[in-house]
């Protein structure tokens, strides 16, 4: 039985970086955490939509290797 709440992502807990979050204000540059990878932001932006999300919208986020 799991008690955490948990979002599929697929993401350690260990990262060095935030996880993205939807709402969440990003500066270019900014990197976060989504999807178990690294991603830098392109451009400053507001994620208002999930579709928004590093690993789905190339425009917004290029992953950090």
């Amino acid at each position: 039985i799991t008690t955490a709440a948990s979002n599929n992502s697929g993401d350690d807990t260990d990262s060095d970086y935030p996880q993205w979050v939807l709402g969440g204000s990003y500066q270019v540059g900014q990197i976060v955490r989504n999807l178990g990878r690294n991603w830098m932001a392109l451009v400053t932006h507001i994620s208002y939509s999930p579709d928004w999300a590093p690993g789905l919208e190339d425009s917004l986020w290029r992953e950090v290797i």
